[in-house]
Order: structure tokens, then sequence, then C-alpha cells
């Protein structure tokens, strides 16, 4: 039946459901549910119309039988019963019976059991999630060879994957549905054909453009609703599960999937208490001297799964990086009520409701609990039958309490917007003692951050990073087909000096990718560069598709092809036009209409799916998804780039000190110390991958200035000899500088540069070595010396190691040094900070 030995195992799971006339009337697979019971998994409506039903009959089938039959074992048939039925449903009225000219619903999905005993040659296969971008293989009901059909997953839509079929060959059509989307490179089934979307009727001999773009169910969504692949949860009442059952389909449409980051569930994800970096703890150590030689307990400084931390904690404000991962962790905990770890107690349960802080920002004149409701009606509607009760949050659940998950407090822009809703969450958490607030955020300002310092209910955590092993996992997991592929990674990682931002899940993903697209060139040296490579490849490796893909759907217009070819020749620029709206909360869908209507990109007249038509063009990228009716980019950090890489080129590309514009941005540099415009200068210099002008005048500056040119020649921007001498020199003097100082001003400030080194080449090499051993610095600088040898590589990463495990060692030395030094011992797969600490 199947030519390509990729497919044998879904030969054998193959059904195909018929009439009682033996018509085929759509495919099926056999799988497992929890209790290893083998089921033909379809879509309810092919049962209905195997039975002579209409096609979207709501009411179980409970006496009828459905004949299906085996393609792998010809002329074998059989007698099958509904077991399990979730019909097709509006997805705005769940009591509404579909008409049959809607182009997307809920539900469509039954198990059968087998009546006979089943042939010994079938077996059942697999399910797995999807993969955006990745392709998939489909066949007709009747599983015949020549059906085969090959499409592009290229976007998800609530629990449906948008496919995309090659603009020649067989397209999906009726006889399709229920039929397994099969990954061949996965082993396994990826989703269910569900529907399709064409424009002419059904014909096998039709040689006329149809619209070939169809959908299937996600696989993880039919597992994990329908078979009860994972954790069991208690009854809730209705209204309560419908709100975690919608929380849990807007997960589904979660940034990270959209560029392959495999989901973890919140139990792996961990988070480490900030004793060493509050500025509470930096005061106990400073001003206590018994505390200030102390290392804290090993139990208080191991990483806690998140349950662990709300069973300790009844609010947290947890921090982390761009891309560490903290809408991960907060959109899997909104999926289900959160079971608490308990010792020798009843556990407790938590009923999580997640949104966005910036939603809540935008309901200044309302009381919190209403604007907590009202943000989750509006965000949940699509994914919401009825509108949820205002007074919901308020309502009390026996032997459960709520927990308010409010992510992204720093994307509220406005500092004074922010500052009134950090005081409205703290009189929220004084008054409301049956409330539990989880709130996530990137590092605030010190000042921001001192305000909740003065909260004792309040318990900093930062979300870990990927370890060492973890990294060696994440590397493993991502290229499990080929181990030699994954060490390879693993290597170039070290190589490139990018292990510090491997540790960051976004970026781990994003150098993955880079990576696969050409193992046998380096890793770039930077972030900046790294996104570069990524977004490239984003584009380019879509873009014939996309083009093929939009053409059909613009079929039959006036200019479908010139149009089609300006849509997607524009995207990119688009793209870049969004960016900077997205930072400022617009609606980037109209906008970017507007964009095109300004250049004439539009057809006249307009279609009513042109803007489902500009929506997919922009989310063909991977790097802005749908949200409800509009855009968002998947990641925030992705905007920023954008931003950060138009700012750049807003510089000249020859550096001239006396260009007004370099003039500016230098002088907001190095004089004021701004960091956009360091940032700026940063990146220029990046584009242009060398800037011996531009070096040479940071070189000869202030300090500030030659901390610039330090982080630009750390991240490969070519130096010349006499230039890495003068960096060395500067190193020096700083050095010997901080030696004599009894402010601490200057030993900041060379903490601070030494943190910027990446790489060392002779002249500085010297300098650090030399400096990490030197007993007369200040402690914290020979500790920032040693993380500078640990960060650049062979043979310096040696020696970084064994410096840093004689400080955690050193009962001499400050509590804070032996953390953070055990801390980069663990991070770097030497010892667990705790055993080192024990000793």
């Amino acid at each position: 039946m199947y030519p390509v030995s990729a497919d044998d195992s879904l030969r054998t799971a193959f059904v195909s459901l018929l009439k009682p006339d033996g018509t085929v009337v759509g495919g099926g697979v056999l799988v497992t549910d929890e209790n290893a019971v083998v089921s033909v998994l379809t879509c309810a409506h092919v049962v209905n119309m195997a039975l002579g039903r209409h096609q979207f009959a709501s009411d179980k089938p409970t006496s009828d039988s459905v004949t299906v039959a085996f393609p792998s074992v010809p002329g074998q048939r059989c007698s099958a019963h509904v077991t399990g039925w979730w019909p097709a449903r509006s997805l705005r009225d769940e009591e509404e019976t579909l008409s049959g000219t809607e182009r997307r619903w809920r539900g469509d999905i039954s198990t059968l059991r087998v009546a006979d005993a089943l042939p010994k040659q079938v077996r059942p296969v697999r399910l797995a999630a999807p993969s955006l971008g990745q392709s998939a293989w489909s066949w007709f009901g009747s599983g015949e060879p020549t059906s085969v059909v090959r499409v592009h997953v290229s976007a998800v839509a609530d629990d449906w994957l948008v496919l995309s079929g090659a603009p020649t060959g067989h397209v999906v059509q009726p006889g399709y549905s229920g039929s397994p989307l099969w990954d061949r490179k996965l082993q396994a089934v990826v989703g269910m054909l569900v529907s399709t979307h064409h424009s002419l009727p059904y014909s096998r001999l039709t040689t006329a453009d149809i619209i070939r773009q169809s959908y299937a169910i996600r696989a993880d969504i039919i597992a994990e609703r329908c078979l009860a692949h994972g954790p069991k949860q208690r009854l809730l009442p209705g209204e309560l599960q419908s709100l975690l059952n919608a929380q849990r389909s807007a997960a589904r449409a979660f940034p990270y999937r959209a560029i392959g980051l495999h989901g973890r569930d919140p139990s792996a994800v961990y988070v480490r208490q900030q004793v060493s970096t509050s500025d509470n703890a930096a005061a106990a150590l400073a001003t206590d001297p018994e505390q200030a030689s102390a290392a804290p307990d090993p139990v208080v400084l191991r990483p806690k799964s998140i349950e662990e931390a709300l069973a300790t904690h009844r609010h947290l404000f947890l921090t982390g990086v761009a891309g560490s991962g903290k809408s991960t962790l907060t959109l899997q905990l909104a999926t289900r009520a959160v079971v608490l770890p308990r010792d020798g107690a009843a556990a407790a349960t938590l009923l999580p409701v997640r949104l966005l802080a910036r939603d809540l920002a935008a309901r200044p004149g309302m009381r919190l609990l209403s604007a907590v409701s009202d943000a989750l009606g509006a965000n949940l509607a699509r994914f919401l039958a009825r509108d949820l009760d205002p007074r919901l949050l308020e309502q009390r659940v026996p032997g459960s309490h709520w927990l308010l998950v409010i992510d992204g407090l720093d994307e509220v822009t406005s500092r004074a917007d922010r500052a009134d809703l950090i005081e409205r969450l703290r009189v929220f958490m004084e008054a409301e003692r049956e409330y539990h607030v989880l709130i996530t955020s990137r590092p605030l300002p010190d000042d921001e951050r001192r305000t909740w310092d003065s909260d004792k209910e309040l318990t900093h955590y930062a979300i870990e990073p990927f370890q060492h092993h973890q990294r060696a996992q994440f590397a493993h997991s991502w290229f499990s087909d080929d181990v030699d592929l994954a060490e390879s990674f693993l290597r170039e990682l070290a190589s490139s000096r990018l292990e510090e931002e491997a540790s960051i899940p976004l970026l781990a993903t994003v150098a993955a990718v880079v990576f696969a697209e050409a193992p046998s060139q380096p890793l770039p040296a930077s972030r900046f560069d790294l996104y570069e490579r990524y977004f490239s490849h984003l584009y380019d490796s879509r873009a014939r598709q996309l083009l093929s893909d939009t053409q059909s759907r613009l079929a039959g217009r006036p200019m479908a092809q010139k149009l089609a070819q300006e849509l997607v020749e524009a995207r990119v620029a688009l793209i870049e036009h969004l960016a900077p709206l997205a930072l400022k909360a617009r609606s980037l869908l109209s906008e970017a209409l507007q964009w095109l209507a300004d250049r004439a990109i539009t057809p006249t007249p307009a279609p009513a799916d042109w803007p489902e038509i500009v929506g997919s063009v922009l989310t063909s990228t991977g790097l802005l998804l749908l949200d409800g009716e509009g855009l968002i980019f998947a990641h925030h950090t992705f905007a920023e780039h954008i931003c950060d890489l138009l700012d750049a080129r807003g510089l000249p590309s020859r550096f001239d000190p006396d260009n007004p514009i370099w003039w500016r941005t230098l002088r907001l540099a190095c004089a004021d110390g701004n960091l956009t415009a360091q940032r700026t200068i940063f990146h220029r210099a990046l584009i242009n991958s060398g800037a011996p002008e531009l070096l040479d005048w940071l070189l000869a500056g202030n300090d500030i200035a030659r901390e610039l040119a330090a982080a630009l020649i750390s991240r490969g921007v070519q130096a010349t000899a006499g230039q890495h001498e003068a960096l060395a020199r500067t190193f020096d003097f700083w050095l010997w500088r901080a030696l004599r100082d009894a402010n601490g001003r200057y030993v900041n400030q060379v903490v601070g540069a030494l943190s910027l080194l990446r790489s060392l080449d002779h002249p500085l090499r010297r300098v650090i070595h030399g400096a990490a051993e030197n007993a007369a610095l200040p402690d914290v600088v020979r500790e920032a010396a040693a993380h500078a040898l640990l960060r650049s590589g062979e043979p310096h990463r040696s020696r970084g190691l064994a410096l840093l495990r004689r400080f955690a060692c050193d009962p001499q030395l400050a509590g804070a040094i032996r953390v953070r030094a055990a801390q980069a011992l663990e991070f770097a797969g030497a010892l667990p900070a705790a055993s080192v600490l024990s000793r």
C-alpha cells in the first residue's frame, strides 16, 4: 500500500470507514488510550456519514455499528461501536448544530471499539505533537497509494493545524476526513484531517487551480482530551473547568511552539531563590559578620519546582531575562488545577487564571478582580462557549484557592502605569488573604524592585537557566535522530562562546535552528548575529511555498500573480514596520493593512478574506502569530531585535565622529551612559563586521567608551594588534585603580567591565589570569576575573573552574561570593552547587 518504507508503521494502523454498501467515507487510525485499550480514532462527522446520519448530528450513536476495513489486510472487514463522542460544535455556541457552511469548528472527534478480534497484522501507532514548518503526509480514506498528499504545517489556529498543499498533484478533498496526518521523521501521527478549504467542486479529473489549504486537529490535543493521556484531575464545577479548558486552548498558540521548542511540564521548569542578589540579602551579608562568611543552607539554594515554591510562599515575584521561559511557565501552569506538594498533609489545590500585566494596566479604573475578569473574558472569548460570570473569581471553591498569574509586568512600558499597577497589586495582596499571586517580569529598575522587596509576603525567585547537563539534554532531544550532530552542536556552542546565551531556552532553540541549517558553518559569536541568521532562515526557507500558497488563494482575481509576488516580497519590510508598533501595543493587523494600502499592494475591490490572507503571509515567517482577530509577535524579543536592527541601520555605515548622527549617538552612549545608544553602536559595528576607526575612537575615550570597545572586540569585531594591546593596558589600569579604591566605585566599574569579556587574545589573557591570582585585589574582582576565564573557552575555562572551586570552599570569603562561585560551577556542569557548599 505504501511505497515508502518510512510509512510502514502507519500502514498497519490505517483504518477505512465504510457505508453499508462499501463506499469509503473517510479514514481513521488505530491508537491506544491510557489503559492500553486499542480504539479507532476518526472524525465524528465521518461516523455520521458512515451511518447515513446528518453530517453534523450531535447525539451519540448508541446502537448502530460502523463497518471498518484495514488496507493492510485486503478483504478484512469488522464491525465497530462508538465509545467516545465529541461532536462538531460551533466555536461560539456549543448548543448550535453546524450547518456545513462553517470553515472552522471545535470537537468533531470519535473513538470506536472494534467488536471482532483485530487481524494480527494490524497494530496501533503513537500520537505526537506537531512541529510548525514541517512536512506531513495523508491518504484518502481507502488508503490507496496513489492518493498520498504531502502538506506543509504552516500555522496553528486554536485546536487546528493549517495545512498548505503543494502547487501540483493531489489535494486534500472530501474522503480524506478522519485520516491520520503522518510525520515520517517522528514516525508518529501528528494530526487528524478534518476539513478542506476549496473553491471548486471536487473532481479527480480537474486541472483547475484549487485553494490548496486544509485543516487537521492536533494529535496532542486529541491525546489529552479524548484518550486521557495526562495526569488525572479532580472534578471541578463546570464553569471553572470551562475556564481552565479555555486557557489550555489559548496555550496551544504558545510562542515557543511556533519555533519548535519542546513543551515542558511546569514541574520540570526550575526556579532558584534570589538569596545572593536581592538588596535585602546583600545588605544582610554586608552587615552581619557571621552571615557574611557563611554560605546559605544548601536546601535553600537547591532549585525548586514551581509547585514547591507555591507551596512554600503565598505570593511569588518571578524574574528572568528575555526568552528564559517565563511565559512558557505561566501558560503551562494555567492549563489545569495546580496540586501543591504538602509533607504529611492533604494536598492543596490552586485554581490558576492567567492574564498579561498590560491588560490589567489598561483597566485602571476597575477593582482588581473586576479588571481580571474583564481581561480574561476578552482574551479567552474565542475559546469560551459562554461569557464568563463577572463574579466567578469571587466564588470560593472548597479545598482550593485562586492563583492570579500576572505575566510580563515589564511589558507595561509606561513607568507611571506600571507603578499604578504595582500599587493596586500590593493593596490587593494585603487585603485579600484567600488569593495567591504569581507575578513574572524581566528584571526591573532598582527603585521598583525595592518596592517589591518591602513586601514581606512576596518572595523573589529567578527562573533557572539551562544548566550544563540540561543544555546537553536539550541538544540530544532536538537532534534526537543524530547523536553525532547533537555533540557537534554542543561543541560549536562552546567554541563560539554561546554557552551562556544557550542557557536561555529561546536562544537555545534559535541556535539549534541556525546550526541545523548549516552544521558545517560556525555559529555567530553574538546574540545579535545569531538572531540575524535565524531571521534570514525563516524568511528564505518558506518563501517559495508561501508564494505558491498566496497565488492559489488569490486565484481568479485581476493581476493575482503580480499581487501575490508583491505581497510576499514586501513581508520583510512590513514586519520591520510593525516591530516598533508592537512595542507600543498597537493593533498590528490593521496597521499592516494600512501600510499595504498606502503602497497599493491591495486588490480592488479587496476580498472579504484579504485580512486573513495578509495574516497568513505574516505568520508564515514564524515571527508573528494569530491572536484572536489580530496578530502579535511570537516573542517580545523578536520585535525588540528588529527595532535594534532599525536603530543600527540609522547610523551611517562609515564611522565619522563629526557626522551629526554619529556625534549625537556617541554623546548619548559615552557621555550620558544611554544604554539604547550603546546598543545601537554595538549593533552597527557587528553589521559592518569591522570598525577600526570606531575602535580607535572608543579606546581613546572615557571608561564607558572603552567598555564598549571591550564588548565589541570580545564579540568578534575585528581589531588590530595595536587595539588588542590598548585594551590590555586599559584593563591593567582599571585593576590598578580598583586596588587603591577606598569607596568601591572603581571596584564596581572593573567588575562590570570584566563581565563583558567572552574571549581573551594574547595581551589581555596575561592581564586577566594575573588578576584572578592576585590576592591583593578585592575578592569580588578576583571572582569576576575567574568568571571571565570560565566564559572564554579552553585553556582559560579549566583555570577558571579551578579558581571558582577554591572560592566556593573558602570560609574566609563572603557568603555571596561563595554562592555565586558554586552556582557558576553548577552551571558549567562541574559540581552541584549544594555539594560544593556543604564541604
